[in-house]
C-alpha cells in the first residue's frame, strides 16, 4: 500500500477477499491477484483454450468497443452495480450468450484470470487502486492488452466467408 488505504478502498477490498478468504491471511494475495492482469500469462497456459475457441473475440471485441464508447462501468459511477447488471445484459444479448458461456469470457476479458472474486467488485476494486497500491494494472491497460490481442488474434473466416470473399 501507499500508506493507509482509503475507507472506501478498504470496504470494497474486503467485498472482494470475503467470498474466496479462508484465513485472514489470505487477504493480501487475493487484493494482490485483483490488481494484477494475467490475461496474457492465463492464454499462454492453455487453461482458457476453451473460452478461446467459443468466440471469445467476440466478447473481447464487444469490452474494448463498450470501453471505447464510455459505455463499459469502469467501477467508480454512484450506479456502478446497476449499471454493470445492465451492460452485461446488454453485451450478452445480440451475442446470444448468458449464464456462463458470458461471463466466464467477460471475467477472462475484464480480470486476466480464469477465476476470482466477483468481477463488478473487481472493478470497483481497480477504480480507487490508483494512490493506494503500489503496483496495479489499471482498467485502460487492460483495455490495451485486448486490443493488441484482438489485433494479433484474427478469428479464421468461416467457410461461408470464404465463399462469399471468392465470388
Amino acid at each position: 500500500f501507499e500508506g493507509d488505504p482509503s475507507d472506501a478502498f478498504v470496504q470494497v477490498a474486503v467485498a472482494n477477499t470475503q467470498e474466496k478468504m479462508e484465513l485472514v491471511t489470505d487477504a493480501a494475495s487475493i487484493v494482490s491477484s485483483v490488481m494484477d492482469f494475467p490475461f496474457e500469462a492465463t492464454v499462454a497456459s492453455g487453461d482458457a483454450a476453451e473460452l478461446l475457441e467459443d468466440s471469445f473475440h467476440e466478447i473481447a471485441q464487444a469490452v474494448v468497443d463498450s470501453f471505447d464508447a464510455g459505455e463499459l462501468p469502469v467501477g467508480s459511477e454512484e450506479d456502478f452495480d446497476a449499471r454493470w447488471k445492465a451492460w452485461i445484459k446488454a453485451t450478452g444479448k445480440p451475442l446470444k450468450r448468458k449464464g456462463k458461456r458470458l461471463f466466464h469470457p467477460v471475467r477472462l476479458a475484464v480480470t486476466g484470470a480464469m477465476s476470482g472474486p466477483d468481477i463488478g467488485a473487481q472493478l470497483k476494486l481497480v477504480s480507487l487502486a490508483d494512490g493506494q497500491v503500489k503496483s496495479f494494472v489499471p482498467l485502460e491497460q487492460r483495455i490495451d492488452v485486448l486490443r493488441t490481442w484482438l489485433t494479433e488474434n484474427q478469428p479464421a473466416p468461416s467457410a461461408e466467408e470464404e465463399v462469399v470473399a471468392e465470388n
